[in-house]
């Protein structure tokens, strides 16, 4: 046995080539969702999980932080009478299961708001 040290990175690596794959999971809407990494991903998950975990969704660290600081929900972006935003949840946006579903859904509606009433 020798006293080399290897970096995370390098030993993500050397598994990679040996046919070795990651995954991680994380909270979700309904529970805990499991995604894939590439190594990259695995090596950034290191130093930075909710940065690896968004890159693995599509989303940046920001977007993949407010899909869980939100509740995984998308308000609706209709201001009400007082200026405050609305409170209901969009068309398709209660407890959306990916966060790229939940930036895609950003600045839509409410039911109410979607037909244009007040």
């Amino acid at each position: 046995m020798t006293n080399e040290r290897f970096t995370p990175a390098e030993v993500i690596n050397r598994l990679a080539a040996e046919g070795i794959s990651f995954t991680a999971s994380h909270d979700g809407p309904v529970g805990k969702v499991t995604v894939h990494l590439s190594p990259d991903q695995a090596a950034r998950y290191w130093d930075d999980p909710p940065a690896a975990l968004a890159e693995a969704h599509g989303v940046t660290r920001a977007q993949y932080l407010a899909w869980q600081g939100a509740g995984y929900v998308v308000q609706c972006a209709a201001r009400t009478a007082r200026g405050r935003q609305c409170r209901n949840p969009v068309q398709g946006g209660h407890l959306v299961e990916s966060p790229a579903q939940w930036v895609a859904l950003q600045g839509d509606y409410c039911l109410l708001h979607g037909e244009g009433l007040e």
